[in-house]
């Protein structure tokens, strides 16, 4: 049998990147978002998140009916959490996204607003 040698040094890498990362807001694991799925016209569309990176900032992304889109960037609270309420200005659907500064999609919901 033959012995290997464990090679501790090339982890080390991988680990200070993804330390990195995350101390940056590139990353968040398991990041999620929710909201009402369906909404009368009229009523607030609010979505909460949770599991951002904390005091990060965030681009939140709304797409109307249309395919209009607009953003507004917003503070990720001390605990990881996040509060957006969605301007309606139509029936349809709307899609939720929010994104990191690097512009990486990390959670999406949708909800659909009706007449």
């Amino acid at each position: 049998m033959i012995a290997r040698k464990k090679a501790p040094h090339a982890i080390k890498p991988l680990a200070a990147m993804l330390m990195a990362a995350a101390c940056f807001g590139v990353m968040a694991a398991g990041s999620w978002l929710s909201g009402p799925s369906v909404i009368s016209a009229g009523e607030p569309a609010v979505f909460n998140g949770g599991n951002f990176v904390p005091n990060a900032a965030v681009t939140v992304i709304v797409t109307e009916p249309s395919g209009r889109k607009h953003s507004q960037v917003i503070g990720v609270n001390d605990d990881g959490t996040l509060s957006y309420q969605v301007p309606i200005s139509a029936a349809g659907t709307y899609e939720v996204q929010v994104a990191n500064q690097t512009g990486e999609v990390l959670s999406t919901a949708a909800v659909v607003v009706s007449q």
